[in-house]
């Protein structure tokens, strides 16, 4: 952002400040944009066995002796039709096995769902209400929820197992945001043409790790 001295110095109302501040604050949300479009890109970018990252038929390796599946289909979006799939899910999940055929992951502790505005009231009565429908609800507490309006399709939704040693996605973060700002006494520009300048830089990304810890459901 580049602003003329005089009318930061007239600015009464403070906005070129708030402008600035906002800079800042969209800066240290764009880890989660690109997390959130790394797991959209899913179901068409590769993961380390060369098919995308969400795939029906990921290949046999080693001793496996069946392909398998982290991109099911849901039955629904209501609390009842979520609580199935989340158990779907969970149970998928579990049934993965490595190149010996051994179990991926058999504690699977924390589970973390990740989803639109859309489905936010129903996967709250589904995680956090006592009673449903007159009946115990077995599923209260057992998974963390979060809602994030980067997700437009409003029927699809992921179940990231993030407890364990091994994670569904990596953030490698090689320099961390920075702020900087070009006043009068630190730039040409700002003393040649009075204009103060401010921006943000770092060195960051997202990249795929284990599909098995990742299952996206589509309805």
């Amino acid at each position: 952002l580049g602003f003329r001295r005089e009318d930061i110095a007239d600015d009464i109302n403070m906005m070129f400040e708030a402008r600035i501040n906002q800079l800042a604050e969209r800066a240290s949300n764009h880890p989660v944009k690109l997390i959130i479009d790394t797991l959209i890109a899913g179901t068409t970018d590769a993961g380390y066995d060369t098919v995308s990252f969400f795939n029906d038929t990921h290949p046999t390796r080693g001793a496996q002796t069946a392909t398998q599946d982290n991109l099911l289909a849901g039955t629904g979006t209501t609390t009842a039709q979520l609580k199935t799939d989340f158990g779907t899910g969970l149970t998928a999940m579990k049934r993965f096995v490595d190149e010996e055929n051994e179990p991926f992951d058999e504690i699977i502790d924390s589970i973390l769902i990740v989803a639109p505005p859309d489905m936010e009231i129903n996967f709250l009565e589904a995680f956090e209400a006592t009673i449903i429908s007159n009946t115990t609800n077995v599923l209260k507490g057992r998974s963390n929820l979060w809602i994030t309006a980067r997700l437009v399709d409003i029927n699809d939704w992921y179940m990231l197992s993030v407890g364990g040693t091994l994670k569904p996605l990596v953030f490698q973060d090689r320099e961390p945001i920075e702020f900087k700002a070009l006043t009068a006494d630190s730039g040409d520009t700002a003393f040649n043409r009075e204009i103060y300048q401010y921006g943000i830089r770092a060195r960051y990304n997202v990249g795929y790790l284990f599909w098995q810890q990742a299952i996206k459901f589509v309805n």
